[in-house]
């Protein structure tokens, strides 16, 4: 099976709740304000929270994932969160380190919009 196409609960451990902390937690790394925003915050989270625990394809995830980001449902480090989150997903799918580092790089760029779909399926397709 491809491996974007891999079937799991990929985000079932990130509840909103950590979502947000994981957020907090890098903002407060980068001394940058941390705060919901008034116009994505509210249907991200709902968004979130409707699907978060379900089992999706691994490519799925990362599409929730870059969606989430362009809500931006904080003030600061949206890309940063959602893109964290992504490659935490990566430890479920290898345990090969230099297969890891390349599936981390691919999909945190994803997550924040700086690599294409086409570029990601490519990726994805050379782990098949």
């Amino acid at each position: 099976m491809p491996i974007g196409d891999r079937i799991a609960p990929w985000l079932a451990s990130f509840s909103w709740e950590k979502v947000t902390e994981l957020n907090s937690q890098i903002c407060e790394a980068t001394r940058s304000f941390h705060g919901p925003t008034s116009d994505g915050h509210d249907g991200c989270r709902d968004e979130w929270s409707g699907v978060h625990e379900d089992e999706m394809t691994f490519r799925e995830a990362l599409m929730l994932l870059k969606s989430c980001h362009r809500q931006a449902p904080f003030c600061f480090n949206n890309g940063n969160t959602f893109a964290a989150i992504g490659r935490t997903c990566v430890m479920l799918l290898t345990s090969d380190p230099d297969e890891a580092k390349l599936l981390r790089s691919a999909a945190g760029h994803f997550v924040a919009g700086v690599l294409r779909d086409d570029e990601l399926d490519a990726i994805l397709a050379a782990f098949d």
